[in-house]
């Protein structure tokens, strides 16, 4: 109970919750193992500078590219049919993000 009460929980209740589950299902019988909770001696990792509108937006879209060109194996025009995109807008994309060649 103390190493519960003693560790932070920089992400709040949703932290707690994940953590006491995890240990849950990673323990033998079932029991809640401390071993599987976070260490209170170590310092958590600092939460990362928030994003700018136009950056997450641009992250977004960069990761729905990325997915549409794993999806179709690289091909291009079957990515922009995937994201309902011209191929030259998709190209144009690419670029924008450095992604493909």
């Amino acid at each position: 109970m103390a190493r519960l009460t003693s560790y932070p929980w920089p992400g709040n209740v949703r932290e707690l919750e994940n953590s006491i589950e995890r240990a849950a299902v990673m323990s033998a019988d079932g029991t809640l193992d401390p071993a599987f909770l976070p260490d209170p001696s170590v310092p958590a990792p600092p939460e990362p500078a928030p994003m700018k509108f136009k950056e997450r937006v641009m992250a977004y879209e960069r990761s729905l590219i990325a997915a549409a060109l794993e999806s179709a194996k690289g091909n291009q025009s079957e990515a922009a049919r995937l994201l309902d995109l011209s191929r030259a807008t998709l190209q144009d994309k690419l670029r924008r993000h450095g992604l493909g060649s």
